[in-house]
């Protein structure tokens, strides 16, 4: 459980790295003004008969899954400027650029729009005696503009190396796949999960030693109702399987 409780310590800082913003202001996207694009966010769906499991091979999956959810959604929500910031630029081509404080903090969100996708930036420049900013870049988001893939990036305080980095896109089907990577997990097992949640909620996911290996260490394999399959590796070796009903 280890390699989990350290994903679940990278989760809750992010989430602390994320702009407050009161129950009154608090937007799901830049908005309409200017007509910045608006950041996506793709639910991982995990069926109810998995979540009420009380298999340990089911319930870290649903662990896993619920993981990709925070980030994805914490990640996406950072972009969000209180619904009575008003952009300091707004074209109908970008770019986009939202300023705002939160307590000590300067906040800015930049939106571009590339080729053939946005991008968000958000940096950071605060100076409050315990932590100090100058323009620094916490997150970034890309999306292509079809709407249909992504990617969200967090960063370990003021530097440019990422923290947690979250992958998505819609196949022909509209099956979603995502991969969640976390360079800087500070154990070595577990950095890098890959999976497909399809339509009807059945899916796989594949779990590897570490964010630049491709060393597997568990898998799963789960159908529509929630029952699956579950194996456990050893340097890409099978070491165990079972399954959970």
């Amino acid at each position: 459980m280890k390699k989990l409780m350290s994903l679940l310590l990278i989760a809750a800082l992010v989430m602390s790295m994320r702009c407050s913003k009161s129950d009154d202001n608090n937007p799901i996207g830049p908005g309409p003004a200017g007509d910045a694009p608006t950041l996506v966010t793709h639910k991982i769906t995990i069926p109810q008969k998995m979540k009420e499991s009380t298999d340990p091979h089911a319930m870290l999956l649903v662990s896993y899954m619920s993981l990709a959810n925070t980030f994805s959604a914490s990640l996406n929500s950072s972009f969000a400027p209180p619904s009575l910031a008003k952009p300091i630029i707004a074209s109908g081509e970008g770019p986009w650029e939202y300023s705002w404080k939160d307590g000590g903090k300067d906040i800015r969100v930049i939106i571009t729009a590339l080729t053939d996708a946005y991008q968000w930036q958000l940096f950071y420049t605060s100076n409050d005696g315990t932590s100090e900013y100058n323009n620094w870049m916490a997150m970034k988001a890309v999306q292509h503009k079809n709407e249909r893939s992504g990617s969200y990036y967090s960063y370990v305080s003021n530097t440019a190396v990422v923290l947690v980095q979250f992958d998505w896109y819609l196949d022909e089907n509209d099956n979603l796949h995502f991969e969640v990577r976390s360079p800087q997990n500070p154990f070595v097992r577990g950095n890098k999960f890959i999976g497909v949640v399809n339509t009807d909620m059945s899916g796989e996911l594949d779990v590897y030693i570490s964010a630049d290996a491709d060393a597997l260490i568990e898998a799963y394999k789960w159908d529509a109702v929630g029952a699956g399959e579950w194996w456990t590796y050893d340097d890409n070796q099978l070491v165990d399987s079972g399954s959970w009903q």
